[in-house]
């Protein structure tokens, strides 16, 4: 955003009680990108070396953190979401009602049958792509599988052997790998009862479905199907269905660590190169969880564990959260 123009917005904030009753496109397409500008300087140069998170770039990410931030306030006895971008605030009225904290499967089924996403299968091929420079897994279970794609994408790279859990029943022609890879579970009390192990497991945007007194379950569960874990969950005010606990990524790095599993933030830098053909969500969130005592697989590749990843908002996130999705 050029500067006399953020700040023009600047002084007609300050003007509205340092407020917008509503943000236009145009005004969140310059903002949103400044903000995700600043994210790609943060990671553009780092992307290969693994250490991200030198005392320089924790000062910057500190700094980041007051560029976007979001609240709830009342306002003449109505309640209004603030969300304040690159020091400039804007508001829109919140819904009266609010979710139930009941899981209806029914509603993730109606909403994911049928629906194609493109650009979630290049999310697959381009993030597996990336960690099979450094481990290449021969096993594979994703616990919270949805339809399978993931699976099929790890089928598809040469993986053996594929095993999903999910809570769905979706309908055989919607899935994307034979129902027989998949069993169906309670993922708020699954447990892997027989030890089974998997050269690597996975879950990506499954636990914010979960209520939070079974965030540490979940946990256990994953680090006890394998060594290594793909994970992302939903940040706070991610938007999504049934979003009950979306927590910040150091509240999941801290019950892996309880775990002994260290955490890995390899991934995310990488997938700025291509990021028109990942997911915003995998851009935010995805990081790579490994025992403690076989962390060398990862740190014999110059890369570093971090116990505070950076979070961050990607553009495409505040264009929903605002309500402007493109």
């Amino acid at each position: 955003m050029a500067p006399e123009r953020y700040q023009k917005l600047k002084e007609k904030s300050d003007k509205n009680n340092n407020w917008y009753p509503r943000m236009t496109g145009y005004m969140l397409e310059y903002i949103s990108s400044f903000y995700f500008m600043h994210l790609m300087d943060i990671y553009k140069n780092k992307a290969l070396s693994g250490h991200i998170y030198t005392p320089t770039n924790e000062r910057r990410s500190k700094l980041l953190d007051t560029i976007f931030s979001v609240k709830n306030q009342t306002i003449n006895s109505k309640k209004y979401k603030i969300v304040t971008i690159a020091g400039l605030k804007f508001k829109h009225k919140l819904s009266s009602t609010t979710s139930s904290n009941t899981i209806n499967l029914n509603d993730y089924n109606n909403a994911y049958s049928g629906y194609l996403d493109p650009i979630k299968i290049s999310s697959g091929n381009e993030i597996i792509k990336i960690i099979k420079q450094y481990y290449t897994p021969k096993s594979v279970i994703d616990i919270g599988c949805g339809k399978g794609m993931f699976l099929k994408c790890w089928k598809d790279s040469g993986v053996e052997t594929i095993a999903g859990i999910d809570g769905n029943t979706l309908d055989n022609i919607d899935l994307f790998i034979d129902r027989k890879f998949i069993q169906i579970a309670n993922l708020e009390t699954y447990e892997n009862v027989n030890n089974t192990k998997y050269d690597l497991a996975m879950s990506l945007e499954v636990a914010e479905h979960l209520h939070p007194e079974n965030a540490a379950h979940f946990v256990k569960l994953l680090t006890g199907y394998s060594d290594f874990i793909l994970f992302s969950a939903a940040i706070p005010y991610q938007a999504g269905l049934h979003h009950i606990n979306c927590q910040p990524l150091k509240y999941w790095v801290d019950l892996f660590n309880k775990e002994n599993f260290v955490c890995f933030d390899f991934i995310r830098p990488q997938l700025f190169a291509n990021h028109e053909k990942v997911k915003s969500f995998y851009i935010q969130n995805i990081l790579f969880f490994v025992n403690k005592e076989r962390a060398n697989q990862l740190t014999q590749f110059n890369l570093s564990p971090t116990t505070n990843p950076l979070m961050f908002y990607h553009a495409d996130r505040v264009n929903i959260l605002m309500g402007k999705e493109k």
